[in-house]
Formats: C-alpha cells, structure tokens, sequence
C-alpha cells in the first residue's frame, strides 16, 4: 500500500499507523498513532506529507486491526502474482495456486524449498478471483493426468486443505491407483 487507506471520514490507516484529522485551533491537524494493543501516539503534522513520513518512520509490521477490521481488504500490489506449482498428495496430481509477492514467500507458504521452487513453478497474472480475494493463502486446483481427472471436476479451485480431505477420503476407498484404475476397467466392462 503506497498511500494511505482512507477508512473513516477524517481518519486514515497507513504502514501500521492510524492518522486522524484534528479540527482544534491549538492543535496540528493530524495525530499519527500505532496500530498496536498500547496504541502509542508516534507523532502530530500539520500536512499529509508529514503524516505519512511519521507513519514510514514508525512502520508496524505486526500491527492488530489493519482495514481489515473496518470491512475492506489489503489492495493487491503489483507486485502481486499467481505462482503455480504442480505436486502430489497421497499419488494425485494437485496444482498448487497462490497470490503473493514472491517465490520466496510462495516457498515458505507452501513448505516447499526455494531451490525446488525456482525450478518447477511458474507465475502469471492475477487469474483466480479467489484466490485474488485472499492472498497469501494456498489453493489448488486438480492437475492435469491420473485420478484427478476422474475424481474432481476440472479447474475447481479449493483451498488445499479441502483437496487434501478428498483425496484421504478416495484413499479409504481406493488405497492406491491400481485399485482406482482396476475398479474403472471393471465398471467399464460390466
């Protein structure tokens, strides 16, 4: 976010810091504050300019309500991409989905090391609007060959812990693909 986020009339979030309008004769225009349990004041302006120089000199990370808690949503940056990476759970295929703003950060969301990364995953533009609406969070959607084509409707993205349920359920069913691949020659001759 490279501006502040107007939140209320008259009161802005930026960097991890409240800014807030001041309408008194005595008092600068605008009192910065932390977003932070103790909400520490950090600063007063009398420009926005300043304001947001206060809020870049006392940048919170860890901050406790952020936009979200007044109903909007951290805007995508362009920085943001969908990176892809096609693995499997239990023998079938998933491909891996996550909007965020590196391989790195794609790594560690994935528990997946950065080398392996490097090598097999790919990025794209911003395509899946779920996964648009909660970045940083890993979806999947079903690869391309073996039992995902069977069993899972095509290009339906889940979270992947949604996909890992279903596969553990189809494994109670079908301990490993022969089984699966056996039943479906069965079906098809009976």
């Amino acid at each position: 976010m490279n501006k502040p986020f107007q939140i209320e009339l008259g009161e802005w979030w930026f960097k991890g810091c409240f800014i807030q309008e001041q309408n008194h004769p005595q008092l600068a225009k605008y009192t910065i504050f932390q977003d932070t349990v103790l909400g520490m004041t950090v600063g007063s302006a009398s420009t926005m300019k300043d304001a947001i120089q206060i809020c870049k000199d006392n940048e919170v990370k860890d901050y406790v309500q952020g936009i979200e808690a007044f109903g909007f949503k951290q805007p995508l940056t362009k920085k943001h991409k969908t990176y892809a990476l096609v693995t499997y759970y239990r023998g079938v295929e998933l491909k891996l989905l996550c909007v965020t703003t590196s391989k790195k950060k794609f790594a560690e969301l994935t528990d997946t090391s950065l080398s392996y990364i490097n090598n097999y995953c790919h990025d794209f533009d911003l395509r899946y609007p779920v996964c648009n609406e909660n970045p940083d969070k890993v979806y999947a959607i079903p690869g391309m060959g073996g039992e995902s084509m069977y069993i899972f409707k095509r290009d339906e993205v889940k979270t992947l812990e949604e996909y890992k349920e279903l596969i553990a359920k189809h494994r109670e069913q079908y301990p490993d693909k022969r089984d699966f691949y056996e039943s479906q020659r069965q079906q098809n001759q009976g």
